[in-house]
């Protein structure tokens, strides 16, 4: 993973990559995840839910906790 996007509501887009740290990164998305209401993706939940979760492990991170996602 070398970065990620996140869009909130009435909020301008906001892009996160490995330059802060690729931990800081992981870190940063696990937070939004946690924080979201409704995560919105394409694909999602068969591709990117899966991978990130993986990236997580292997930095040492636990997964967020379950959320709602709308693929």
């Amino acid at each position: 993973m070398l970065c990620f996007g996140v869009k909130e509501y009435k909020k301008p887009v906001q892009v996160v990559d490995e330059r802060v740290g690729r931990k800081e990164m992981l870190t940063e998305l696990r937070d939004q995840l946690m924080d979201a209401d409704l995560v919105v993706s394409w694909n999602g939940q068969k591709y990117d839910t899966r991978m990130a979760n993986r990236e997580f492990i292997r930095e040492g991170l636990t997964p967020p906790a379950p959320y709602k996602e709308v693929d």
